[in-house]
């Protein structure tokens, strides 16, 4: 597997070419980076987007590159839901981590009733996007049923993040 190279919506990690490729799609620039270096630090190679729009450009650009996108619900352009719905007619399989700092409204409930899909509430801990995440990815060719992770963990919280 051939190495991407860093393009003006995103970055990539370098390193070895079998690491996991993960597309974080969040209209927050704060969200987008902390996710993109913590996930890297993680062992994963992180390409970024600032709405669902961008995301599903970079989604196509670099088809069946990724094992999972982490959405975010409301975003300009194009919200989560249909980024979701447009990459899941790209690729039927491909998990995602939808995350809002709101209740889970219609738009991420219809994405949450799809096979391989899991939410997690802003303001998140970072240890349970990894293990969302690492979950998604680990089980994409047994897709399971959505179920939001257990935010209860006893690690800080990043406050000040609500959409």
């Amino acid at each position: 597997m051939r190495d991407l190279a860093p393009d003006e919506s995103g970055s990539a990690a370098s390193g070895r070419a079998d690491l996991p490729w993960v597309l974080v799609v969040d209209d927050e620039l704060i969200i987008r980076g902390l996710l993109q270096s913590f996930l890297e630090l993680e062992g994963y190679r992180v390409l970024v987007a600032a709405d669902g729009l961008e995301g599903l450009t970079l989604f196509h650009r670099h088809q069946g590159r990724f094992q999972a996108v982490i959405l975010d619900v409301l975003m300009p352009r194009m919200d989560g839901r249909d980024a979701f719905f447009a990459m899941r007619d790209a690729d039927p399989t491909i998990p995602a981590m939808v995350m809002s700092g709101f209740t889970p409204g219609d738009r991420a409930d219809e994405i949450l009733r799809q096979p391989g899909t899991t939410f997690i509430r802003k303001p998140f801990v970072l240890g349970d996007v990894l293990v969302g995440l690492e979950g998604l990815v680990r089980n994409r060719e047994r897709p399971s049923p959505a179920r939001p992770l257990d935010t209860t963990a006893s690690t800080p919280r990043l406050e000040g993040i609500t959409d």
